[in-house]
């Protein structure tokens, strides 16, 4: 199955047809169980496209079913669209610089921007004036501000769309941050404009491959980032040369190199080596955001189980900094901000999760851990 779903995706871009042996499979269970595993990575849509272009349907209810997730996406997209136009002209009208982060430019390479799915809108602005152009946000479009993290302030318009305005894009990782913390060292101004700025093509990808490598410490990326990184790597014009060079003065080098290995079977029909099927199982299992499974084994394979155990009571003041920002200029306030986690996690209902994470941690195998420890140290994540 995970070898139509990998199928399905690449007919859905290129407009193939589905190989003859695999279309052979392709009956009503089959259908439904590549399906979910789309939904869980954000991609049903997708796969709803190649099954009809394939004309798999097998009556008119299961088409209108397709049908459904390929609106779905449109609607959501559309939306996006809008909300974000509408923050470009507000942003021109002030005079804010910002770059455009993700898929509101990834969208650009898909054969129709409503085929790259987004859960929010990233833009990066000058972090001086972060707070400034919140504000203003909030004054003059009407959204509403929800949390501030470690590199943004994260608000919803009057629409519901998500928007993340990054102050920096650093991952609170000592490798990729020595890079990441020089972004607009690596952007231009979009022709005559002065306002709306865009990543060499280059940064842009080693960003993409960057932020992969931070999830895949913190429990999974899901699919969707390999098939941006097979489009943009066919349809943008880049030196390799460049990009590997970022690559390798970040420590990622190897990251890199497997990322693109497995682009070549899930996509092109390589043969699978055994580094590629650790990371299809760990991608997989993941789905778009990470299972606490992967997090909790990548977290044991570092620092053990009892310390595990304790490194979820008390933060590192690197941690807790992604939620209490304010520990950047006092670090003394360390103790108040883990009581202020502790308080926080018990009337959010937080306290639930952490149940879940302490039985999860008692139900994983060593073997598992072994695995996962064995699959970073070959990405050279470790």
């Amino acid at each position: 199955m995970e070898k139509l779903f990998f199928a399905l995706l690449r007919c859905s871009i290129t407009g193939e047809e589905i190989p003859s042996e695999l279309r052979a499979r392709l009956d009503l269970p089959c259908i439904k169980a590549v399906l979910s595993l789309a939904r869980k990575h954000d991609l049903s849509h997708l796969v709803a496209k190649a099954l009809i272009d394939n004309d798999c349907a097998s009556d008119e209810q299961t088409k209108e079913d397709f049908l459904s997730y390929q609106m779905s996406a449109l609607i959501r997209r559309e939306q996006a669209n809008y909300d974000f136009k509408t923050l470009k002209d507000f942003f021109e009208k002030e005079h804010i610089t910002y770059i455009p982060l993700k898929g509101a430019v990834i969208c650009q390479y898909y054969p129709e921007a409503w085929m790259r799915t987004s859960c929010d809108i990233d833009i990066l602005v000058r972090e001086e004036a972060v707070e400034h152009i919140a504000g203003l946000m909030v004054e003059h479009l009407a959204y509403s501000r929800k949390t501030t993290t470690y590199h943004d302030i994260s608000l919803q318009s009057p629409y519901g769309t998500h928007v993340e305005l990054h102050f920096h894009i650093k991952e609170n990782e000592d490798g990729i941050d020595r890079l990441l913390s020089k972004a607009w060292d690596h952007a231009n101004p979009l022709g005559a404009t002065v306002t709306e700025w865009f990543f060499t093509n280059e940064y842009f990808l080693f960003h993409l491959y960057a932020h992969m490598a931070y999830h895949f410490l913190h429990g999974g990326c899901g699919v969707r980032p390999f098939l941006d990184l097979w489009i943009l790597r066919a349809k943008m014009t880049y030196s390799e040369e460049k990009l590997v060079s970022m690559c390798q003065e970040t420590d990622i080098h190897c990251f890199y190199q497997s990322v693109n290995a497995a682009l070549e079977v899930w996509f092109n029909g390589k043969e699978e080596t055994e580094l590629v099927a650790a990371m299809r199982e760990y991608v997989l299992n993941g789905g778009v955001y990470g299972t606490v499974e992967n997090r909790i084994a990548v977290q044991r394979s570092k620092l053990g189980t009892k310390s595990f155990i304790w490194s979820r009571l008390w933060l590192s003041r690197e941690e807790l900094r992604t939620s209490y920002p304010v520990l950047d200029k006092h670090p003394f306030l360390l103790p108040l901000c883990q009581i202020g986690r502790w308080y926080h996690a018990l009337i959010s209902g937080r306290a639930k999760r952490s149940k879940t994470e302490m039985r999860v941690n008692q139900s994983l195998s060593e073997e598992c851990v072994h695995n996962t420890a064995k699959l970073l140290q070959s990405l050279g994540l470790s």
